[in-house]
């Protein structure tokens, strides 16, 4: 009996293995390159996949061959030849799996996957059980062997060399995948040539699994199982790559926000973090370190009056000349405000130091033009070293800066060398920053609040908050004796964190009592130029849970002066998160009509020290009534402030001032005494509705 083959079906079944090998390629270059649990994955579903394709391709194979008999196939062999196509293709994947095989080792691999693949063929002709049984010419048995041999040992080769090839993995894959295609075929149709069919043969497995419902079975779920494996693989490898340059966006992206965190953000150079750090790093590898502080003279009046762009450019002009130095081995940095540092590394000549800070103090004369203005400015420099004058860094630091207020009490424009002289001013700079740092990790700061009444009603329609500071020795301590030195010693930010966390943790407990009270915040000026500001405080609140709402941020009019765009687009960040700006000390600045147009500020707090006169003096009287005409008329509500008197109150209601602040009601408080006082206010009717559906009316 001769079987005729369909050469269409063939050429099907060639297909087939190609796209089996192709998948299989492809598999194989995702292993070892994903975690330990992947890389199993990937294994076991590499094995059934490519196992499913072969054995597809062999069943494909045997639709082409008709015989003139009816043909079926059992479904224990069946089975059998499917799991050994699955065990010899999970041997090849375990071996690719390795980055390196010695030879040895791949061709033992090749030889067992070979005989594997070559097993599924003969096993699948066994469940044909044929009648007498089907007789094999050996020679070419045994050629099919050796092809299907040779042909694992192609896969595992090219395997191997697409995870190591340089060359576009696509074709070497294309081409590995003809050339297996070619193989598996051949060993199949070899297989099928040393058939030898007898001529009254009979198919006893005819009644079992019809011949052409297996092949489209086994055919058409082999094909979109492979299809879709290798549709899963490109779309991993390609994911792969994503993460990959995702990866390497965010390390190119952290590595920058590192440099930007070690930066100045106005002038560019290295900022307190970084000097200090550098100044750690020397000192821990014993290396004598010189501090060099310069403070500038005269620059508060230029920044009050020509504004804080031009008050910009300034110190970024200085920062540039301050870079020009070309002495060796110094860094210069800037810390703070007007002042900056230069770090100079290793020995040094006092004669030729000095002769180098007196050289920065002439550069930093020279005029600097900014628009139509010219600005002249002098320095003072402190200059102290390590280990001569201390071994302790903070100190160091501390001492330079010692040395700088000496050389401004001496008549500014200088440098002087730190001196045990200075000692007595020093050491009081020294207690005061180790106290202040000691009160921001001990949680010594705690907050006040003082009722806003609105003078109408007599309701009150919020409290400011103000820091004290509970010390231990000194009791409470007011936010006049350290905000000047916390912002000196560059601490004024950890101290906005810490206020803006307590008003946050007040606000909760004041709302699980049922108590809804909105809340005025003080921003610093320094605090307030910082970058970030407006984007760090409103995660901050959305992240607590608290209504950004409730929230008043007070800045002072002299702040508000500098109408530029960094100014306006701060605070329009903070309303645009529903926060309301509050313009306080009004009346004691330079603002301008224009400037309260543009910055439009809900709220103008009257400065005190118009209120303290109004009883007594007729120009204070008529000032603040004006006042408060010009705030209302750009529609801001209008607060004023230090109210101590009945009689003022009247005069305030006079003016239609809408609310007023002071000791008259209330001097500021702790939240567990405010809360006590709100109470007792009550059956007056001054007070806000108390209870679960408590509501306030926001000014």
């Amino acid at each position: 009996m001769t079987p005729v083959y369909l050469p269409w079906v063939v050429m099907l079944s060639y297909a087939v293995a190609v796209l089996a090998s192709y998948t299989a390629l492809t598999l194989a270059g995702r292993l070892g390159r994903s975690n330990l649990v992947s890389e199993r994955l990937w294994l076991v579903g590499g094995a059934v996949v490519l196992g499913t394709g072969i054995w597809a391709m062999h069943f494909t194979g045997m639709l082409a061959m008709r015989l003139p008999i009816p043909v079926g196939y059992d479904f224990t062999h069946t089975l059998l030849s499917w799991l050994l196509a699955v065990s010899a293709s999970a041997l090849a994947m375990w071996v690719l799996r390795r980055r390196r095989v010695p030879g040895w080792a791949l061709a033992l691999a090749g030889g067992l996957t070979g005989l594997g693949i070559a097993g599924m063929h003969y096993v699948g002709m066994l469940g044909m059980r044929m009648q007498p049984t089907i007789r094999y010419v050996p020679w070419l048995v045994v050629l099919s062997v050796v092809v299907a041999v040779a042909a694992s040992l192609l896969a595992l080769w090219l395997g191997l060399r697409v995870r190591q090839t340089t060359l576009p993995s696509r074709m070497v894959r294309l081409g590995g995948a003809l050339l297996l295609g070619l193989g598996i075929a051949g060993m199949h149709y070899l297989g099928m040539a040393a058939a030898r069919f007898a001529p009254d043969a009979v198919c006893g497995a005819s009644n079992l699994i019809d011949q052409n419902v297996l092949v489209v079975l086994v055919g058409g779920g082999g094909l979109t199982l492979l299809t879709l494996a290798w549709l899963v693989a490109v779309l991993d490898a390609r994911l792969e790559s994503k993460t990959a340059r995702l990866v390497d966006s965010l390390q190119t992206a952290t590595a920058e926000l590192i440099h930007l965190s070690n930066r100045d953000a106005l002038t560019g150079l290295p900022n307190r973090r970084a000097f200090e750090n550098r100044m750690q790093e020397l000192t821990a590898l014993g290396v004598p370190v010189t501090v060099a502080f310069v403070d500038l003279d005269g620059f508060k009046p230029v920044n009050d009056s020509l504004g804080h762009q031009v008050g910009d450019e300034v110190l970024a002009e200085v920062a540039r000349r301050l870079a020009a130095l070309e002495y060796p081995n110094l860094m210069p940095a800037r810390i703070g405000g007007d002042e900056f540092v230069l770090l100079v590394t290793g020995e040094f000549d006092r004669t030729v130091l000095l002769r180098e800070a007196d050289s920065l103090i002439a550069r930093v004369r020279e005029p600097i033009q900014v628009g139509r203005h010219v600005v002249e400015l002098s320095c003072s420099i402190g200059i102290a070293s390590a280990p001569e004058h201390t071994r302790t860094l903070s100190r160091l630091i501390t001492l330079a800066d010692a040395a700088m207020y000496e050389a401004k009490r001496s008549g500014k424009n200088q440098a002087l060398f730190y001196s045990p002289q200075m000692d007595i001013g020093s050491a009081d700079l020294i207690d005061q920053q180790r106290d202040l740092r000691r009160a921001i990790g001990m949680g010594e700061f705690v907050l006040y609040y003082q009722p806003k009444v609105e003078i109408a009603t007599g309701r009150v329609s919020g409290v400011e908050a103000l820091v004290r500071w509970m010390h231990p020795d000194k009791g409470v301590v007011g936010p006049a004796s350290f905000i000047p030195l916390m912002e000196r010693f560059g601490l004024i930010s950890d101290l906005g964190r810490i206020v803006l966390d307590l008003a946050l943790a007040d606000l909760k407990r004041w709302q699980g009592m049922g108590l809804s009270l909105p809340v005025s915040i003080n921003l610093s000026p320094q605090q307030f130029r910082r970058e970030g500001l407006a984007e760090g405080i409103i995660a901050h609140v959305e992240g607590s849970g608290i209504d950004p709402a409730v929230f008043t941020l007070e800045i002072t009019e002299t702040m508000a002066m500098d109408d530029d765009a960094r100014t306006l687009n701060t605070l329009a960040t903070l309303r645009a998160a529903g926060m309301r700006v509050s313009l306080d000390d009004f009346g004691t600045g330079y603002s301008s009509l224009s400037v309260l147009r543009d910055l439009a500020p809900e709220e103008v707090k009257i400065d005190r020290s118009f209120v303290r006169d109004i009883e007594h003096s007729r120009p204070a009287r008529e000032m603040v009534t004006a006042m408060v005409a010009m705030g209302q008329a750009l529609g801001m509500k209008v607060v004023a402030e230090g109210v101590e008197s009945a009689g003022q109150v009247a005069i305030l209601r006079n003016t239609g001032c809408d609310q007023v602040q002071g000791y008259f009601y209330s001097m500021p408080l702790p939240a567990a005494d405010l809360v006590m006082w709100l109470d007792r206010q009550a059956p007056s009717g001054a007070l806000l509705p108390h209870g679960p559906d408590a509501t306030v009316s926001s000014p």
